[in-house]
């Protein structure tokens, strides 16, 4: 999409939906801010407008609109749920570290971004010891499952592949302290600094002869579980830990 297009489109939104949202909120509405690829990034011609409408009250809603024929997806809730969901879910990190204040009286916005930038710039959390069993078992007991499934049922097979590529991807990013993006930008992201990678991914997800896919998936597996010692085999253990109760 053109780049003005579409930030006149935002533009016009923004204009009809603050005095919306001050009518409807009065003196409950602390902050709005708007993010996603309409304001960062390359939109799509399916992408929609997310806006997080920061209030005082403890409550929380989370509807979707049509403006300008653009889908504009409001969350609503009190800046301590956003700090929560910072921790909680990591796609709201960049929403907020590359969003744009349209609504911001307070300041709590513009805090709120500060505090996203720090921990968007930190990167993912690093891969620890006591889980290192996790990344590679999961994938290998998956890998193992495909020989279980007949080679006729195809639809079966494609869904393990699928399950297990995007558990690899998530542990390549995580190994890499790189943010993932969304599946629809990950192999075009992933290309730019694993071209090997992504290559594997892409095989392994194409249509081409099974064989072919298994032997990508079985690679880019190897690939990816290297530095945490390669696909788990058969026979393993954990160390004991204590519970605590």
């Amino acid at each position: 999409m053109d780049p003005k297009t579409v930030e006149m489109q935002n533009e016009q939104i923004f204009r009809q939906l603050v005095p919306l949202l001050q009518q409807e909120l009065d003196d409950d509405l602390l902050g709005i801010l708007a993010g996603g690829s309409r304001i960062y990034g390359k939109p799509g011609r399916t992408s929609d407008l997310d806006v997080h409408v920061l209030i005082a009250s403890s409550r929380h809603c989370r509807r979707t609109v049509i403006m300008q024929g653009i889908e504009v997806e409001q969350f609503m809730h009190p800046p301590a749920q956003v700090r929560k969901n910072f921790m909680d879910d990591v796609a709201i990190r960049p929403l907020f570290a590359q969003g744009k204040s349209l609504y911001d009286p307070h300041g709590v916005i513009a805090e709120l971004q500060a505090e996203a930038k720090v921990l968007w710039a930190q990167g993912p959390y690093p891969i620890v010891t006591k889980e290192i069993w996790r990344h590679r078992f999961v994938p290998s007991a998956r890998l193992r499952d495909l020989e279980d499934i007949p080679e006729t049922d195809e639809a079966t097979l494609a869904l393990v592949i699928v399950e297990v590529c995007n558990q690899l991807l998530e542990t390549h990013y995580q190994l890499h302290q790189c943010w993932k993006p969304k599946a629809k930008r990950v192999l075009n992201n992933l290309v730019q600094w694993d071209a090997h990678a992504e290559q594997l991914a892409r095989t392994a997800l194409s249509l081409r002869p099974l064989a072919e896919r298994r032997a990508a998936i079985i690679t880019l597996a190897e690939h990816v579980l290297a530095p945490l010692g390669g696909l788990m085999p058969i026979e393993w253990s954990n160390p004991w830990e204590e519970l605590t109760m």
